[in-house]
Parts: C-alpha cells; sequence; structure tokens
C-alpha cells in the first residue's frame, strides 16, 4: 500500500480531532510535536513513518503509545509524559534518542525496534525495566537528587 504524505501540522491536527488514535500508512513531514497534549482512547501508529523526531514530553495518553513498523528519522521525546496503557514499540526504527526521563508508564512496556535508538535517558527508577526491555541499547541514567 502506498502511504500518503502528510504536513506535521496536518497530523498534529489530525491526532486533536481524534483519527491519530490509528494512524496507518502515512509519511509526515516534519517533526511532529504534540506537547502537553492529552490524547484519550491512546495512539497507534502503524507503518507511518515521521521524518523527523516525535515529541511527547508532559503528554497524557489515556490509552496506550504503540508504534508498529514505524519510522521515526530523529528523537522520540516522552519526558515527563504519562501513559495510562502500554508504551510499545514494535519493530520500529528510531534514528535518534529515546527520551523517557520522568516518564510513567502504567502497563507494560516493549522496546522491541527493529533498529536503534541510539541511547535511552531515563530515570534510575525506571533504568532497570528499561535495561531488560532494551538490554543492548545504552541507558544515560539520570540519578535521584539527594
Amino acid at each position: 500500500m502506498e502511504k500518503k504524505e502528510l504536513t506535521a501540522r496536518e497530523a498534529e491536527e489530525g491526532i486533536e480531532k481524534g483519527w491519530g488514535t490509528d494512524l496507518k500508512d502515512k509519511i509526515i513531514k516534519g517533526d511532529l510535536d504534540l506537547s502537553v497534549a492529552t490524547i484519550v482512547g491512546g495512539l497507534h501508529f502503524k507503518n507511518v513513518t515521521i521524518e523527523g523526531s516525535l515529541f511527547l514530553p508532559e503528554a497524557i495518553i489515556k490509552g496506550d503509545l504503540w508504534l508498529e513498523e514505524t519510522i521515526i528519522t530523529g528523537a522520540l521525546l516522552l519526558h515527563g509524559a504519562t501513559i495510562n496503557g502500554k508504551l510499545w514499540l514494535d519493530r520500529t526504527f528510531i534514528e535518534d534518542f529515546l527520551n523517557l526521563e520522568g516518564a510513567t508508564i502504567n502497563n507494560s512496556l516493549n522496546l522491541a525496534t527493529r533498529k536503534g535508538p541510539t541511547k535511552i535517558y531515563v530515570d534510575e527508577e525506571m533504568a532497570q525495566l528499561v535495561h531488560f526491555a532494551a538490554p543492548n541499547i545504552p541507558l544515560v541514567v539520570k540519578k535521584k537528587k539527594q
């Protein structure tokens, strides 16, 4: 199936309207910025290419964040995000890094990526869980302040 191209702004507006909860077969041109958004129903991207980074810092995802066979040519930024479901990166390619500092994941974690990220930024509390989920990816662990 041929992928339909969208600008990042078109994708952001669509997700805000609710159709982004199940986004398939798309190419998103540019950084997709969903910072501080509240997304009801979760996000499921299948066979999506994001030509840039996916920004979800401080976002609240009321459901799963499921990226399946998705390519992100930049970073995946989830610092401070709350995911009220699973974080599932199934056969996903992340060219740059993943930031999970301060993130809360209220269900399971699957980091079975096809390739990448180059490293994962994570808090000390979540470091062991992330290491078990992605044992071959270097972690940058933020220590608790004393």
